[in-house]
């Protein structure tokens, strides 16, 4: 089962948005113009936010094994491979621009720097399904399968998009034949991805989304093996948005790269349409400024009265077997206007220009109504929590 996790605490007032519960901690931004790096870290570790049982489970990825027809393996929780939580943390949590990105690396062993996207071209990633008669238990630590037999590149017939209204359910599927008697006893999801290898040349490669192993099965020559994945992706409550779920499931699950994207235009890693230079995923925080209530279609179309914004300080990430979870703070940090703010928007943004100025794409990934609104001046700051929890 796999759980996300979004929360935030605002300073002066204590408010609560259902799965924190906030602190407060007056007059931080004073302290924090005065601070050291070490007591600034101090600050952030008290504002941490304590987590409740509201949590909801809003990702799932299985696999389906079927040999002559029959369902003859079912895992509804597949481990999910520390190289594509590391992903997500570099592209959808702003790391690649905010400096604190993970190097990658390939099924093959080789360190990538990082993927490249461009919407609705052949550079785009797809999925591929990969089998194999390793034996070792999986690990969010793999970063291929043990003794790989076959992998196969995923098209657009070999994968089902359903949107039930609350929930995107992709189906992955391929059908494995055999010329000779073999045992099959792991598999795993993959991207392939056109990316950035540290001696700087690009390079197409596999990178492990989900490794599982099982008891061996036999398939006799001239058998045959389905080997199905279904992720499930429920957009349904807060507080993310239906853009970010669109993001993720286009580009790091591969749907753009196979004609199925959900219609999300970014380019990630190099943007060869402006002279090559590399994009600065970041994330940009502002305070709404009129009441909000949160909707999976929110978009920044109907976000339109906010203050200024800010990238959060000290963005660091933090992976466990089970959990991408991201910490900062944000603060003025110089004088401004007095704000009645009602709630949060968080942004990710994909920035061209090396200087910041211009080309950039600002996609509102989450929004946090506040139960009651809070006033905020130039000495307010406030800590954040944003996630994904694997459990």
């Amino acid at each position: 089962m796999k759980r996300l996790l979004a929360f935030i605490v605002v300073t002066i007032v204590a408010v609560s948005i259902g799965i924190a519960a906030a602190a407060s901690y007056m007059d931080l931004g004073k302290q924090l113009a005065v601070s050291e790096e070490e007591q600034k870290k101090e600050l952030v570790s008290k504002l941490a936010p304590v987590l409740m049982d509201e949590l909801r489970n809003r990702i799932k990825v299985g696999l389906r094994i079927y040999k002559n027809g029959e369902l003859v393996y079912y895992n509804p929780n597949d481990p999910i491979s520390y190289e594509w939580m590391k992903l997500i943390v570099n592209y959808l949590f702003g790391c690649i621009g905010m400096g604190c990105a993970y190097t990658i690396t390939a099924t093959d062993g080789m360190t990538l720097l990082g993927l490249e996207t461009m919407y609705g071209t052949p550079y785009n990633p797809q999925p591929a399904i990969a089998i194999g008669n390793g034996t070792t238990p999986a690990s969010p630590e793999d970063y291929r399968l043990e003794r790989q037999i076959a992998v196969y590149k995923l098209y657009s017939e070999d994968v089902v998009v359903n949107d039930t209204g609350t929930s995107y359910d992709i189906y992955f599927r391929h059908v494995f034949t055999f010329q000779e008697s073999i045992n099959v006893s792991e598999a795993g999801l993959l991207l392939y991805a056109r990316v950035l290898g540290s001696d700087t040349k690009y390079y197409w490669k596999y990178i492990l989304i989900a490794r599982d192993t099982f008891s061996p099965i036999t398939v006799s020559a001239g058998e045959a093996i389905a080997v199905e994945y279904v992720v499930s992706v429920d957009y349904s409550s807060p507080p993310f948005t239906r853009e970010f779920w669109k993001v993720l499931v286009d580009y790091f699950l591969g749907l753009g790269g196979i004609g199925l994207g959900l219609g999300v235009s970014l380019d990630f890693g190099v943007d060869e349409t402006d002279t090559y230079d590399l994009i600065r995923e970041s994330i940009y925080v502002a305070y709404i400024l009129e009441p909000i209530t949160w909707s999976p279609d929110i978009t920044n179309e109907n976000v339109t009265n906010i203050s200024a914004m800010w990238r959060p300080r000290m963005w660091v990430p933090e992976l466990t077997p089970t959990s991408i979870i991201m910490k900062g703070f944000v603060i003025q940090g110089h004088v401004g206007p007095v704000y009645t703010v009602y709630g949060i928007a968080i942004y990710l943004c994909t920035d061209t220009d090396p200087s910041g100025g211009v080309n950039k794409d600002y996609v509102l990934i989450a929004v946090i109504p506040f139960d009651q609104p809070v006033t905020v001046d130039w000495s307010t700051g406030f800590s954040i929590e944003l996630g994904l929890s694997f459990a």
